[in-house]
């Protein structure tokens, strides 16, 4: 016993809050709580996962397009030279 806590001496213990109903809380479960836990940290990292990539491809060119990949599963070679504005025609 701490000898700084106060005295608890005639004090009545603390009655549980009930829900509406009457009935006292269900503590919930272990796994359910960790799969909700898990469920949130997957959209929250994937959320500034997807942050992170669009501030980098902002300045860095993507290494790949989709199309890159299609054609080097069919074993056709691919390169990707890029090329500046100013060489391009208006539209």
């Amino acid at each position: 016993m701490n000898p700084r806590a106060p005295s608890q001496r005639g004090v009545a213990p603390r009655a549980r809050p009930r829900l509406a109903s009457g009935s006292a809380a269900r503590p919930k479960s272990g796994k359910l709580r960790r799969a909700a836990r898990v469920a949130l940290y997957g959209v929250i990292g994937s959320i500034i996962g997807s942050i992170v990539l669009i501030a980098l491809y902002r300045v860095l060119p993507p290494p790949g397009t989709p199309l890159m990949l299609i054609r080097l599963v069919e074993g056709t070679a691919s390169t990707r030279a890029g090329a500046r504005w100013t060489t391009s025609p208006p539209t």
